[in-house]
């Protein structure tokens, strides 16, 4: 069993944008527990999460809340939003949930939507004979859809 001990520096590297170094590292203070048997000091949940969203700030990667907030804002289910970005509904829940992070291309889709660049109408047209709007149609409650006709 661990148990929580202290606080202790730590850096985050921040890779280049080619992936293959590091551009700087952010010096942040991160919770540890020891290790009981080996004494060794294990980063908490808490301080993973920490390092992650220092991580994905400094490379400009939308957070998990921001990433489900413009869901909601769009008016789109997982499975919806999944399907017009062309990844799968597991990826996609995985980035709201924080279990995971999307690509740095993909991420500029969502900014360009978020910010308006991008019309949500523009991803609909591009999707495979229409396919995204009939399983949309397809698949919204009926009060939902009356909503949507009004």
């Amino acid at each position: 069993m661990k148990t929580p001990h202290r606080v202790v520096d730590f850096l985050v590297n921040i890779p280049n944008d080619e992936g293959d170094g590091v551009l700087c590292q952010i010096p942040i203070k991160v919770p540890v527990e020891i290790d009981p048997d080996t004494g060794e000091e294990l980063i908490t949940d808490e301080g993973n999460e920490l390092i992650e969203t220092i991580r994905a700030r400094h490379m400009g990667l939308m957070t998990q809340d921001e990433i489900k907030i413009l869901r909601i804002r769009l008016g789109l289910s997982q499975r919806e939003i999944s399907e017009l970005l062309r990844c799968g509904e597991k990826s996609y829940t995985r980035w709201e949930n924080g279990h995971g992070r999307p690509s740095q291309l993909v991420n500029l889709v969502l900014c360009a939507l978020r910010d308006g660049e991008l019309k949500l109408a523009y991803l609909r047209s591009r999707c495979p004979s229409g396919e995204c709007d009939r399983r949309r149609r397809r698949n919204r409650p009926l009060h939902r859809r009356a909503r949507v006709l009004a």
